[in-house]
């Protein structure tokens, strides 16, 4: 039923998806160090979205949205990014979205890579909240590695 390859696949997949994670948070980690710079704020606006919760539920969520310029050795960059998960940043509470937003015109330290100017962020602060999709990640690559040394010592001489 089962092969010796079919755990060492399962212990690859395993052990890649946690190095994946390993490797997301570096990254992360990296950036809570990149040097601040003052920027311009050049737009600033609330998204909206309808996303349907399922028995013909349909909620409002929000969002914010904002572009910042800044230079770096005598170049121009706009960025968007403002933090970590701004896919997170969805609420169905208008005024928790209109916190993250910021007044045009406003200066905003954020973030640069130094090794790339393109590369910014507004807030580099990892919160706890971040980490759930890391700690998913680790546990999922846990679980497989798991069942992937568990099929070898059923399928393995």
């Amino acid at each position: 039923m089962f092969h010796c390859y079919s755990s060492i696949t399962l212990v690859g997949l395993g052990l890649g998806i946690i190095f994946v994670a390993i490797i997301i948070l570096m990254s992360w980690l990296r950036m809570r160090h990149w040097p601040k710079i003052p920027s311009r704020v050049v737009s600033s606006s609330m998204l909206n979205r309808r996303n349907p919760v399922g028995a013909g539920v349909v909620i409002n969520e929000y969002r914010p949205s904002v572009e910042y310029e800044y230079i770096v050795r005598g170049r121009r960059y706009i960025g968007k990014r403002i933090g970590f998960r701004d896919g997170r940043l969805w609420t169905d509470c208008l005024q928790d979205a209109e916190t993250g937003l910021f007044i045009l015109g406003t200066e905003v330290l954020v973030g640069v890579s130094p090794l790339n100017p393109q590369r910014s962020i507004i807030d580099t602060k990892v919160k706890l909240r971040d980490l759930d999709f890391l700690s998913v990640l680790i546990v999922l690559g846990v679980l497989i590695a798991g069942v992937g040394a568990w099929v070898e010592t059923i399928a393995c001489p």
